[in-house]
């Protein structure tokens, strides 16, 4: 499994709890019930500028193959006629070919988010059906090495819309070019979810769910307005198949911008 810009230490201190938000619907139901994550496509999601940074940067700069291939011409024979192709600038060539690449990993790249903390009223809000939701609260979801799975996985950073030339990175310097940025870097606008992702390939008949054990999902947080009727529908089926899961309810904290969580015990 890959680490995106974590080391094996910050993998098991960072990655060890992981917090979801979600509606109270028929999708949480199956994730608590078929203990899996649904895999969704940046295409699904809610910023449309998911993977769509460009790593050829679409300026002047690429140059032509004669420069990239140090020289290398480009001959082809036409009935048996020796016809030197003369070189072209691949700028738009090359930008062409890495939107495209974007489009296909907008539909073929599964990724499931995560946050780092249950208690963050924006999450509450955006993600958790205005509070009437919950926050599923997963331990070691990636294993206690985080090895052997499929993917990668690590923290999304936020910052300012990068202007990345890899092809003149790779001239540069090819040990340091980093073909993960655009899948892990987000607008400064979205930091607050402080989010952590993991991401695999869903094409070619793979499945567009990540499994998880049964002692796995440990705690499961009820917004203060979700209905006793639903709190007491989510302990009985956490309950029912999960082997270490808690159930909390909240209120809203006193002196405070936060939550108060209180263990549920029908």
């Amino acid at each position: 499994m890959g680490l995106y810009k974590l080391t094996a230490e910050q993998a098991a201190a960072d990655l060890r709890v992981l917090y979801r938000y979600a509606p109270w619907n028929t999708y949480t139901i199956d994730v608590i019930t078929h203990r899996h994550l649904y895999l969704a496509t940046a295409s699904q999601m809610n910023d449309e500028w998911e993977f769509r940074i460009p790593y050829v940067y679409h300026n002047d700069l690429i140059g032509t193959l004669e420069d990239m291939f140090q020289g290398q011409s480009a001959n082809f024979t036409e009935d048996d006629v020796l016809i030197e192709e003369p070189f072209q600038d691949q700028n738009g060539v090359l930008h062409e070919a890495d939107v495209q690449v974007i489009n296909s990993d907008r539909d073929n790249i599964g990724i499931a988010c995560f946050s780092n903390c249950e208690n963050n009223p924006m999450m509450w809000y955006h993600y958790a059906d205005k509070y009437r939701g919950i926050c599923l609260e997963f331990t070691n979801i990636f294993g206690e090495t985080t090895n052997g799975i499929e993917g990668v996985v690590g923290p999304v950073s936020y910052g300012d819309y990068p202007h990345i030339d890899i092809v003149s990175q790779a001239r540069l310097d090819p040990q340091h070019i980093d073909p993960m940025y655009r899948y892990f870097h987000k607008s400064t606008t979205w930091q607050q979810e402080h989010e952590y992702r993991y991401i695999t390939y869903i094409c070619d008949g793979r499945s567009r769910y990540f499994p998880f054990g049964d002692t796995v999902l440990t705690a499961i947080y009820c917004g203060f307005r979700m209905s006793p009727c639903d709190i007491q529908l989510v302990y009985d089926l956490a309950m029912l198949y999960n082997r270490s899961v808690a159930v909390y309810t909240s209120t809203l904290s006193e002196n405070d911008f936060g939550f108060t969580f209180s263990r549920y015990d029908p």
